[in-house]
């Protein structure tokens, strides 16, 4: 028995390389912040003079941890991307779930959130569509090719 392959919606391509884009870029960010450290530390204390108080260190471990954040979240959304590239059931749910936390989040700063919510809502909506839904089942999940 042969299988029909499996066809990628077109909503998911543009989803996956978005999220491929973002997720780069937020590397680049984290390894901007970790190369610039000495001079955003200089910057901060140029701004604020009573951040010398605190300290070079306690400021470089500040900056560290962010950059650290970055990377992670864009190492998580490049995987994420991939998972929604090829079809994976946990990307779906991952992507879904983030849109759900997203739209949740932004709730609390409307109006200023209602873009934000909109897309979310419209990934929610798009990701719930049983075309979508499909792509993500298992490849023997789907329905046989018949033979004539």
């Amino acid at each position: 028995m042969t299988f029909a392959p499996k066809v990628r919606p077109l909503g998911i391509t543009v989803l996956s390389i978005l999220g491929a884009v973002g997720a780069v870029l937020s590397v680049l960010l984290g390894a901007a912040l970790v190369i610039s450290t000495p001079d955003l530390i200089s910057m901060l204390i140029k701004l604020d003079p009573s951040y010398s108080t605190v300290g070079n260190d306690v400021l470089a471990l500040s900056i560290q941890i962010v950059a650290a954040f970055f990377v992670v979240v864009g190492l998580v959304a490049l995987l994420n991307g991939y998972g929604l590239w090829k079809g994976k059931a946990w990307a779906w749910w991952i992507t879904v779930s983030l849109a759900l936390l997203g739209a949740f989040s932004s709730i609390f700063i409307l109006p200023m959130g209602a873009v934000s919510l909109g897309i979310e809502l419209l990934i929610i909506y798009y990701m719930l569509r049983p075309s979508v839904r499909l792509y993500f089942r298992p490849q023997a999940e789907t329905l046989p090719l018949t033979s004539a």
